[in-house]
């Protein structure tokens, strides 16, 4: 069984500017930290301006973070509120401190606190996939050829499954990968046995 890290997380959508929407709940984490379960929604983690996450299935931009223990948690303090699951409001007082909530700052709700079904199979019955990821820190030219192919078919995968936004990142490790690959087809075309 894979485990998943899990925390009190702060989730705000950003894909219509630098305020939106905004939840606090449990979030669950692989354990390469690259991508976060939240609220029946799976992020994936990327780099951008005020935004560190985007949703997998839309492509609409958002930021996670652990919740503040001042309680000021949107970006710009604005007084918009934020849906809170019902089931962590004790954890986030005991995190910031407070005794009882605000008034006017959060609605309550009960959000899912599990992964999607097809999610939770993906995880549970395919741990490999998880264990790949640990090969993309490792320079093409040290690993086997096994490992080459394994790491080109991770990133065909990802790339196929990832908004085409953020697909860039993926052709250009395949492409060196295949450069990998053609390199030492043409290096044992001229080796003498």
């Amino acid at each position: 069984m894979l485990l998943m890290y899990s925390k009190l997380i702060y989730v705000e959508n950003k894909s219509r500017g630098l305020s939106g929407a905004a939840w606090i709940g449990r979030g669950f984490f692989t354990r390469t930290r690259q991508t976060v379960y939240f609220n029946g929604k799976v992020f994936q983690r990327t780099k951008g301006y005020k935004y560190n996450h985007f949703d997998v299935e839309t492509g609409d931009l958002y930021w996670i973070s652990g919740v503040k223990k001042d309680g000021t948690d949107r970006l710009y303090n604005e007084r918009v509120e934020i849906i809170m699951d019902e089931n962590v409001v004790e954890e986030y007082l005991e995190t910031t401190g407070l005794s009882a909530l605000p008034k006017n700052k959060f609605v309550l709700e009960k959000l899912n606190n599990i992964p999607a079904k097809s999610v939770s199979e993906e995880l549970f019955h395919a741990p490999a996939r998880e264990d790949v990821s640990l090969l993309t820190d490792i320079p093409e030219n040290e690993l086997t050829d096994e490992q080459l192919s394994i790491l080109a078919d991770y990133y065909e995968e990802i790339r196929r499954e990832t908004h085409k936004s953020y697909r860039q990142q993926y052709v250009q490790a395949l492409k060196r990968l295949e450069k990998e690959q053609e390199k030492r087809l043409n290096n044992s075309k001229y080796e003498i046995n």
